[in-house]
């Protein structure tokens, strides 16, 4: 068995903290982007309040942070794979 010295440790476990890092902030871009995440204080938690579907395959919604009160709105629009794109529109 291999033995590590105390600074290899502490050299590793920063890395490990480094890529943990890296991922909590890819996920809150991805986050972002999707609408899912408050624009004004980053929570996740939000609730559709309003929700409408326009003739050219968009679903519009309303978003309300469950922290902050702050509101924004979202279009979804079904590409021609069939996959949601999500648009933010602030305000």
């Amino acid at each position: 068995m291999r033995s590590y010295r105390k600074t290899d440790i502490q050299d590793i476990l920063r890395k490990i903290d480094d890529v943990r890092s890296d991922i909590s902030s890819l996920k809150k871009q991805t986050d972002y982007k999707s609408g899912l995440v408050c624009p004004k204080c980053g929570s996740v938690r939000n609730d559709i309040y309003n929700s409408r579907k326009t003739k050219e395959q968009f679903c519009i919604r309303r978003r309300e942070c469950l922290d902050c009160g702050s509101k924004w709105g979202t279009v979804e629009v079904l590409n021609d794979l069939g996959i949601k794109d999500r648009r933010e529109n602030h305000g």
